[in-house]
């Protein structure tokens, strides 16, 4: 039998892999050190595997964009130099927002206030029905594309820049990688207007999101179906039971069915990105970036 993830849990692995290239760990998107010990690699359900296609659109005239400003509510994020992401992350999917709609987009927001989209279990961090909650409203609203938007963080306060995640691995990989690309660029062209050179730290792949041995666990939010087993939550002093197993079945999440990339857009612990961060104009240059990347984006995909 095959369950399906309920909201009360979501299994998520994000830590910085060998596969980032280089890139230091993001620590937007850290979960506490050893949540994920112990945890086996598991391989997508077999429909990911199979090639399925995305759930065909709804015919209307308006593309709908999903922004989801990462974090919120204790979920801080990243936070130094006077930028807090949680609120960061928000206030520029705000400014995305009114810039995509005066363009002729229809936006969705996973969350508008400071809060996350759905509640954790208290005492246990991996359970992340947050995430899963954030996907299953684009995919009910049949979202055209999914951007994800976060500020990074790092222990090495040098390191500055743009970072731009997508994932190979699903079925509609060549759209993700062309969005991701706008989106560096796109930023990128609007910070060197705006007056500052921005390092370009590239695009990551996020189907390896991290490494353990030679098996990869992908980036939640962009990747395919991930199974979990009851042994696995167990292992780790988690309550199946409470998790919403069902015996020894295991469960499945629910991935994403459109095109999607996540965005980190400069480094809060930089002290010369963070100012960035802290200046109007350049958020609204940043904003300008990120909603010319996902126009054009949608414009290609419209014509072929």
């Amino acid at each position: 039998m095959r369950l399906y993830l309920p909201l009360s849990l979501i299994l998520v692995i994000i830590t910085l892999s060998a596969c980032g290239g280089g890139s230091t760990t993001p620590s937007s998107l850290q979960q506490p050190p050893g949540e994920t010990e112990g945890v086996v690699p598991i391989e997508p359900v077999a429909a990911e595997r199979q090639g399925e296609a995305p759930a065909a659109r709804p015919v209307r005239e308006r593309k709908l964009v999903v922004l989801d400003p990462g974090h919120g509510g204790d979920e801080v994020g990243s936070a130094a130099n006077g930028v807090v992401e949680k609120a960061s992350n928000l206030e520029m999917a705000l400014r995305v927002e009114q810039l995509l709609l005066e363009q002729g987009a229809d936006v969705l927001l996973t969350r508008r206030t400071d809060v996350r989209a759905a509640e954790q279990i208290p005492g246990y961090t991996a359970a992340r029905s947050d995430i899963q909650a954030r996907i299953d409203l684009a995919n009910k609203e049949a979202a055209d594309v999914f951007v994800s938007i976060h500020s990074n963080g790092s222990t090495d306060a040098g390191q500055r820049g743009i970072e731009v995640w997508y994932d190979s691995s699903r079925t509609f990989a060549t759209e993700n990688l062309r969005l991701a690309f706008l989106l560096k660029e796109r930023v990128l062209g609007e910070l060197r207007q705006y007056g500052y050179a921005a390092q370009d730290r590239g695009l990551f792949d996020g189907q390896c999101f991290r490494q353990r041995g030679e098996r990869c666990f992908s980036l939640f939010v962009l990747g395919g179906a991930r199974e979990t087993r009851r042994e696995e939550i167990e292992r780790r002093g988690g309550d199946a039971d409470a998790l919403g197993f069902q015996g020894d079945a295991p469960i499945f999440s629910r991935p994403a069915v459109m095109p999607g990339a996540l965005v980190e857009l400069l480094i809060i612990t930089n002290a010369a990105d963070a100012a960035v961060l802290r200046d109007e104009p350049g958020r609204q240059a940043m904003a300008r970036g990120v909603a010319a990347a996902v126009i054009e984006f949608l414009a290609a995909k419209a014509g072929g």
